[in-house]
């Protein structure tokens, strides 16, 4: 069967998988699927430093020479750099955007601003743009935090890097609007789902006060200050997702709670009064102040989590054996040992820390060094599972520490594409010696995941 006999729907979906330039050999060497492949070309552009005055206006004037089919393919938009130089060619990606009634996401950096103050008419398609399902800013300018506000769209996700240019602070501005206009953002409160802020003091309270965004399930906030966390959970009451990184609270003592909460991530302990079966605790509870480590420990506590990452750290251990029995799967990271202490011993220590918890699975990622090779995983896991008298699977991975600074602790969305070799430990025999089962990586992920659904998302 040829590429060619396939339903038009089913071409379209294989040719997403596709590159630009594969599209584009497909679109000179095959008559008959030349329709789709151009439409796969086209579904994408992305405007960079690369491009020109004379490509942009080459491209605009190609797009609406055929504009009832050719600005309809266009899917994503992304502008990072625009042109040096006369901007006129941006009133012609106007008409563009005019026609391309399927434009679903739309990318802008900070420096687009100048194209918008440049092009009346290029602000004015974007706002009126309403299929828009993804929308992300890079860096905040005063024609971008009006066009947001002038937007038609109802996106579901909406991500906003706030950090002011050269010119422009965010301080004071843009708060609540003059003449009984909504404030920033507050035209997506109902429709957002997904929601990611970046680089500014008090978001809630100097950009979106008294508004409430009852559709947010998603919240990540990085590089900012907020008051207190009660005010998120006010602004959020439904979330189920929420990341927080290098977010100081005025005031640490005011709790909050989310009733759907399900996973945190958090690089700074918040006061919490509710469980979470899913937390990812980026705190090394071996170098920060003492202050700092009880509060992220009553924070574990009130949380109770079932599923736990953390960074290796034999004192916070000690605690999850006492205060966190519910604990089931835990991945630890260890990039915050010394590459210069000997990892064996680290380990042992870790392993005889959580001899009293009832792991069902346990994952580990220790960084390359002189102490600890790819060699010695099989002897890891072997040694946690003799610890353990739970534990059912162990995964462990050797990565560089070049490759992953400190504190970027895995996401759980990165699992999948992890170089980790997995080993299942069946029943033991009479005497309770382990002996363990090699997997592949994908059955090890996949058992893995099924464990994290079933006890990281349990009522």
């Amino acid at each position: 069967m040829s590429l060619a006999s396939l339903n038009y729907d089913v071409i379209e979906t294989i040719l997403t998988y596709s590159g630009s330039q594969d599209a584009l050999r497909l679109a000179t060497t095959c008559r008959s699927l030349y329709a789709p492949a151009v439409q796969r070309l086209l579904s994408h552009i992305s405007v960079d430093s690369g491009w020109s005055n004379d490509r942009l206006l080459q491209y605009c004037n190609y797009m609406l020479a055929d504009a009832k089919s050719r600005p309809r393919c266009l899917r994503s938009l992304s502008i990072t750099s625009i042109p040096r130089g006369d901007l006129s060619a941006f009133n012609s990606l106007a008409d563009v955007l005019r026609s391309a009634l399927a434009l679903r996401k739309i990318t802008l950096t900070w420096d687009v601003a100048f194209a918008m103050e440049d092009c009346p008419s290029f602000e004015d398609a974007l706002a009126s743009v309403e299929s828009l399902d993804v929308i992300d800013i890079r860096g905040m300018d005063l024609p971008l935090v009006r066009l947001l506000s002038r937007m038609k769209c109802r996106p579901r996700t909406l991500r906003c890097d706030l950090i002011p240019v050269w010119r422009f602070s965010l301080v004071g501005k843009p708060g609540p609007c003059e003449g009984g206009q909504p404030s920033f953002l507050s035209n997506f409160a109902d429709s957002v789902t997904t929601l990611e802020l970046g680089h500014l003091s008090n978001p809630i309270e100097e950009l979106m006060p008294d508004t409430v965004w009852p559709s947010v399930r998603e919240l990540s906030v990085t590089s900012g200050t907020f008051t207190n966390v009660r005010t998120v959970s006010c602004a959020f009451p439904n979330l189920r997702d929420l990341r927080i990184r290098n977010v100081q609270l005025a005031d640490p003592t005011i709790p909050a709670e989310w009733p759907e909460l399900r996973f945190l991530s958090t690089t700074d302990p918040i006061p919490l009064q509710c469980r979470v079966r899913h937390v990812q605790l980026n705190v090394d509870c071996e170098r920060a102040s003492a202050s700092y480590i009880q509060r992220s420990l009553e924070m574990l506590r009130r949380a109770s989590p079932t599923v736990l990452s953390c960074y290796a750290s034999v004192a916070l251990f000690e605690y999850m054996a006492e205060h966190l029995r519910d604990l089931k799967v835990l991945h630890v990271d260890a990039g915050n040992v010394p590459l210069d202490l000997p990892m064996h011993s680290i380990l042992v220590s870790l392993a005889t820390a959580l001899r009293a918890i009832p792991l069902l699975a346990l994952t580990l990622d220790i960084p390359l060094s002189n102490y600890a090779t790819c060699s010695d995983e099989a002897t890891y896991a072997e040694m946690f599972a003799a610890a353990i008298p739970s534990l059912e699977l162990v995964g462990i991975d050797h990565y560089e520490p070049s490759e992953r600074p400190h504190s970027a602790m895995m996401d759980p969305a990165e699992w999948d594409v992890s170089e980790r070799s997995w080993y299942r430990v069946p029943p033991r025999s009479a005497d309770g010696t382990p002996v363990l089962r090699g997997l592949s990586r994908w059955t090890g992920t996949k058992i893995r995941e099924g464990l994290v659904a079933s006890y990281g998302c349990r009522d």
